[in-house]
């Protein structure tokens, strides 16, 4: 059984992200993986399936046979992407829910806004879900949080890609979260595909070049002593470029970074308030390198 920081860390951690780059999955394969891991041992782990508004209909087609039912079962959730075509956007959402109701929800929508009018339109397009809007992290995210904040919105930091440069340095990182914890604003990430840092290939196809990748332990755990004010620039740097799992160790009552020690409650308090989840490329790979460390 895993310690109860564990548990606070991953529950719920990860949005499956399949259907994108760089490991694109069809709809029946994606869904299929997601479908296993939801009703498996670790299906505590998964948050929401990510995909598309735009494929919702390929969605209802591969997932059907595989939705849960009864009130015993854990309803999926999803979490969609739009375009700037936000009526017909939320009109599909509506739709959807009212079809798979208690057997699947849209309760998470992901935008990503040229500037604060389109942010504050979402906003109104919108209402009632959770909104995540995907910033860049080339620039200072501070002013489009600014106005994120003032209408309840999310934001999100896509970590990865298929390309070294679509990963930020960890001063750009830092600053995202940074101005996150400023704004008081929740966040998820993207493309946190591995336990810990360290060197993976860019993509899936043989023979791509590896570089270096965040771990999604380091980057929660540094979230959340930032987020409690327990942290300076240097260790929160240190920690997102952490490399060993010895330097971590959890109980049940605290998890220990060096000379760190964060409570559970604080931990649960960060992960429902500031840092929510991480979209990942796979499923059953964080799990290995998790079991790898003997965290489950």
């Amino acid at each position: 059984m895993p310690a109860a920081t564990t548990q606070v860390l991953l529950t719920r951690l990860i949005d499956y992200t399949g259907l994108f780059s760089p490991a694109h999955l069809d709809m029946q394969e994606a869904v299929a993986e997601y479908a296993q891991h939801h009703r498996g041992e670790q299906g505590w782990i998964l948050g929401r399936f990510v995909v598309p508004v735009t494929r919702l209909g390929d969605f209802q087609s591969a997932a059907l046979a595989h939705l849960p039912q009864g009130r015993a079962r854990r309803q999926w959730l999803l979490s969609v992407l739009v375009d700037d075509k936000f009526k017909i956007a939320r009109e599909r959402i509506d739709a959807f829910n009212r079809a798979y109701s208690g057997r699947a929800a849209i309760d998470s929508v992901e935008v990503v806004p040229s500037d604060a009018e389109e942010i504050a339109r979402a906003a109104r397009s919108f209402e009632g879900l959770k909104l995540y809007y995907e910033l860049g992290f080339d620039k200072d995210p501070g002013p489009l949080m600014a106005a994120i904040k003032t209408l309840g919105g999310r934001a999100k930091l896509r970590a990865g890609g298929e390309t070294p440069r679509a990963i930020p340095t960890p001063a750009e990182m830092l600053r995202f979260l940074g101005a996150a914890q400023r704004c008081a604003i929740p966040l998820k990430t993207s493309a946190l595909d591995h336990a810990m840092r360290g060197e993976y290939p860019l993509s899936s196809r043989a023979g791509s070049p590896k570089t270096t990748m965040y771990g999604f332990l380091g980057f929660f755990l540094a979230a959340s002593w930032l987020f409690h004010e327990k942290f300076d620039q240097a260790a929160a740097l240190a920690l997102l470029e952490e490399r060993s799992s010895e330097s971590l160790s959890f109980s049940d009552q605290q998890v220990c970074w060096q000379q760190h020690r964060m409570s559970r409650e604080d931990l649960i308090e960060a992960r429902r308030s500031f840092v929510i989840s991480c979209g990942t490329n796979s499923i059953e790979e964080p799990i290995r390198e998790l079991q790898d460390l003997d965290l489950l």
